[in-house]
């Protein structure tokens, strides 16, 4: 009588050999951050932010937008004295 289950064959070495081959060699890194148009980041930035000031641009005084570490650390030092944090 064949068994109830239909199970994958145990390991064997030359399948033990095959994925340490496999593993040992890395797949091939990407090449980082692409972006659409051919443009390059820093050409698309004033595009991002006219496009944040279009739809967001009715928050401004009411938000603010932390863009460096000391703002960050300011905002972070006044909520915990305040006791809340948005």
């Amino acid at each position: 009588m064949k068994g109830l289950f239909q199970l994958p064959p145990r390991a064997t070495k030359a399948g033990d050999l095959s994925l340490v081959n496999k593993l040992a060699k890395p797949a091939p890194a990407s090449k980082g951050v692409t972006v659409r148009q051919g443009k390059g980041i820093m050409e698309r930035i004033p595009s991002i932010r006219a496009m944040a000031n279009r739809y967001l641009g009715q928050y401004a005084d009411i938000y603010k937008v932390i863009q460096d570490e000391k703002e960050l650390e300011d905002y972070i030092t006044k909520a915990i004295e305040d006791g809340e944090l948005a």
